[in-house]
């Protein structure tokens, strides 16, 4: 059986359901936690493969799968901590109304610090990591070393937003809430509000008003007096009410708001894609606002590398280096296009790496660098001194290429016998060879095929005094 893959399989994990060591800061229990467990639902079919395959044990043994939520009156441990945040029994798509989780099995996985001697897993008295899995509450169906090079539980935690170490720092979407819950209020109430007033309501005596034409729906009505209402004053009869929109200002109240929401999370027009307005814009002030909001995102990039990326690509890397039996291919692109497969055995993974923080820097505005390269081709090419430094050709074909120009080489004409043919060196020696055989004559130097100081003898050959 031919191996199809072999590497980390990388998953997240709802942080409600995820229950690292409250003793260290969330984003270094892998390094200083002393276990670390995750909650996770599958099926049956799923973990009876597993047994089959001798990762797991004792499914038999499981019990019965727990009620689920702490507000059903059925258990009083949540299922998930989403509890806590929401007050309310948090939504699982795997649970039948009455609890029961619907063919799926509960698993707490973790990683665990301990000594095996004192746990009669093995005659060890040193620390260990060691993975196990607990099914529905009741049964351990998975407890083996997790010999892992890397020494860490294998998990990368971040909170770009927590404050120093304290756990479960609020999220940017925390902090956006009461915004967001203000908006709603603002835009519903007015809602609320015009149509109220649009509705029209009136005092009337119905004893003078014919009800039937006052009911009637259609605009431009009619509204009938009954005969006893004859002579009096139509306002003593009927009187529309006076409504105030006391939410005028409301949706002015939005925009401050989403103006606040935007300082808090440094996103801005510009970001979204959206033309600021207030009249026209240079393509040079949009990129200084965009790159001006970017900035400001660097920060968390920064953090959210140092605190989870880091770690991650430690140890994937060195999981590719342990774990690797079957030598694989790799495909690397040179810059002129060309590809090339390359055959990386377990036997070429060797060696410590340095995993440095991202910076968290965008890349640069294509328009921005054709600007400045332009610039550069156009100084080049008046430029006699640098046209003897710099391949000017090269130079526009990586303009062309950087303005989105493809297949420019078609177009490209073919050189002069001697200055790159096929088979003939560029250069000196391609020039060499073309004297050689007498494609070229030089115009200083030696003399020429006929006599002459390098200018051919047009007179000599009948063809009069030489052009120019």
């Amino acid at each position: 059986m031919s191996v199809m893959f072999e590497g980390t399989n990388v998953t997240n994990v709802d942080p409600f359901m995820f229950f690292p060591d409250p003793r260290v800061a969330p984003t270094e229990v892998s390094r200083k936690g002393e276990f670390v467990f995750w909650r996770d639902f599958t099926g049956m079919h799923a973990l009876e493969e597993q047994q089959a395959k001798g990762m797991i044990k004792y499914l038999d043994d499981i019990g019965d799968r727990p009620k689920a939520g702490m507000f059903t009156g059925e258990a009083d441990v949540p299922q998930s901590n989403r509890n806590n945040a929401t007050k309310e029994e948090s939504t699982n798509p795997y649970r039948r109304p009455d609890g029961v989780l619907e063919d799926f099995v509960q698993l707490d996985q973790g990683s665990v610090v301990v000594i095996p001697s004192k746990l009669g897993l093995g005659d060890s008295d040193l620390p260990e990591k060691w993975l196990f899995t607990i099914a529905n509450k009741n049964q351990i169906i998975q407890a083996e070393p997790l010999d892992l090079d890397h020494g860490l539980h294998p998990v990368c935690v971040t909170e770009p937003y927590s404050m120093g170490y304290s756990p479960g720092g609020m999220s940017m979407v925390e902090m956006l809430e009461p915004i967001q819950e203000g908006m709603s209020w603002l835009l519903n109430s007015h809602i609320h509000n015009i149509r109220g007033i649009i509705n029209n309501s009136f005092i009337l005596d119905p004893n003078a008003i014919d009800m039937t034409s006052f009911k009637d729906g259609r605009p431009g009505k009619l509204i009938k007096l009954k005969p006893s209402a004859v002579g009096r004053d139509v306002r003593t009869v009927i009187q529309q009410l006076q409504m105030y929109d006391a939410t005028a200002q409301h949706v002015t109240d939005i925009e401050v708001l989403r103006r606040l929401g935007d300082t808090i999370s440094a996103v801005n027009d510009n970001l979204r894609g959206v033309q600021q307005a207030g009249g026209r814009k240079t393509a040079t002030e949009v990129r200084t606002a965009t790159e001006n909001g970017a900035s400001r995102l660097v920060m968390q990039a920064r953090l959210i590398s140092s605190q989870a990326m880091v770690d991650q690509a430690e140890q994937m890397c060195i999981n590719m280096q342990q774990l690797t039996t079957e030598p694989f291919y790799m495909k690397v692109v040179g810059p002129d296009g060309m590809q090339k497969l390359m055959e990386i055995g377990p036997e070429n993974l060797i060696g410590d790496f340095n995993f440095p923080v991202t910076d968290g820097t965008l890349p640069l505005d294509k328009i921005a660098i054709l600007d400045v390269w332009k610039e550069i081709f156009q100084i080049v090419a008046t430029n006699p001194m640098l046209q003897q430094q710099y391949n000017l050709p090269q130079i526009f074909d990586f303009v062309a290429e950087l303005s989105g120009a493809r297949n420019l080489d078609k177009f490209k004409m073919m050189p002069p016998p001697g200055m790159g043919m096929p088979g003939m060196p560029p250069g000196p020696e391609g020039l060499a060879g073309a004297a050689q055989a007498g494609n070229v004559v030089p115009i200083f130097g030696g003399p020429g095929p006929n006599g002459g100081r390098g200018i051919p003898d047009f007179a000599a050959a009948g063809g009069g005094a030489p052009p120019g």
